[in-house]
């Protein structure tokens, strides 16, 4: 890994990670380790379930893959409406995660890291590679 030092500044910059799984989402804030060259968990962290947040669709079930695969392809994706009231259930969560992060820091900028489940565990292994 390049030295990190030279360009994020633990006490320039609050370096956030968020982690979004199948049920919450999760976020540490990150400190440089090892002189610069390797990251570490911070002080902060904060973590929402997406069923705390209302509108969540407990039962929901993402397109079918074939079809996600093909409006894709063809450059028109189309979101269902369950699609756009669970994506905002989403973004509600990493935000509150967010906000919770930097209420507990004083930055001078912010840097996020994102890391979101794309596709369910049944459906990854029928991805094209």
């Amino acid at each position: 890994m390049a030295n990190c030092k030279k360009d994020i500044a633990d006490d320039e910059f609050l370096l956030i990670g968020i982690d979004g799984g199948a049920t919450k989402l999760s976020g540490w804030s990150v400190k440089t380790a090892n002189h610069g060259t390797a990251f570490a968990l911070g002080n902060f962290h904060a973590t929402k379930s997406y069923n705390e947040i209302p509108g969540y669709i407990h039962n929901f079930q993402p397109v079918d893959l074939n079809r996600q695969i093909a409006e894709w392809e063809a450059g028109k994706i189309v979101p269902t409406t369950a699609e756009l009231v669970q994506s905002s259930c989403y973004i509600k969560a990493a935000s509150w995660c967010i906000e919770q992060i930097t209420n507990g820091a004083a930055p001078i900028g912010c840097l996020l890291e994102l890391a979101c489940q794309v596709l369910k565990p049944e459906t990854a292994a029928a991805s094209p590679s």
